[in-house]
């Protein structure tokens, strides 16, 4: 499916980016199928008015057929093994690690991390314990995935602070990351430079790159 762009939706609630990419995959990878977004809200473990933990959207493709790879610094058995809120706070400091608990059901990310772990022990989906880089999503890209990123939407625009975001990434050229940015603001497939996302995505630290990349599973 080479040069063909993944539908665009717009985040309209400033908690729907991680719902906003999964709706853009799927619909990539299943053209002329529509996916409502309560059947989104439901496969990615979506509670109103909270940001969502890629868990459970990994399990959920899985379950559908896709590959699934993530990479990320921190796995599920490091959380698992100790308190997440106190975890957070040494990986990310206490303003994000407060963000992140103010804005996140974490009693539910325990049960999805859970559930994560086994699928991982059956060989059903693929990590690395490392943090993302440009790399990565230039391999998994030419592999025929589309990737999900983790970054800080404040530092990519231009401001000060931290607010979890993902963006779906679908090319990546020489000298710029194209992604569809879901918001808010939205911008669709838009081009930012790899230092650019480099440092959005390595804010509050470098080891907070985090991706997930997911493609049709052949039959």
């Amino acid at each position: 499916m080479s040069g063909i762009i993944p539908p665009f939706y717009e985040n309209w609630d400033d908690t729907h980016c991680g719902q906003c990419v999964l709706r853009g995959v799927l619909e990539y990878f299943e053209p002329g199928t529509s996916y409502e977004w309560d059947v989104i809200d439901q496969m990615s473990g979506k509670i109103p008015g909270k940001w969502t933990w890629p868990y459970r959207q990994q399990i959920s493709m899985v379950q559908k057929g896709y590959d699934v790879v993530s990479i990320s610094h921190t796995g599920p058995q490091e959380y698992l093994a100790g308190d997440i809120y106190d975890i957070l706070v040494q990986k990310l400091g206490q303003e994000a690690a407060d963000k992140q608990r103010e804005m996140s059901d974490l009693v539910g990310v325990r049960t999805d991390m859970e559930e994560y772990v086994a699928l991982l022990a059956a060989g059903k989906l693929k990590r690395h314990d490392r943090p993302a880089n440009l790399q990565d999503i230039k391999d998994l890209l030419a592999q025929g995935y589309l990737v999900a990123s983790s970054l800080n939407a404040r530092t990519l625009n231009g401001k000060d602070g931290y607010a979890s975001h993902a963006v779906l990434v679908y090319a990546l050229t020489d000298q710029d990351v194209i992604f569809h940015d879901s918001g808010l603001p939205a911008f669709e497939s838009r081009h930012a430079t790899h230092a650019e996302f480099i440092a959005a995505a390595t804010n509050p630290n470098e080891n907070q790159w985090n991706i997930r990349a997911y493609r049709k599973a052949s039959s």
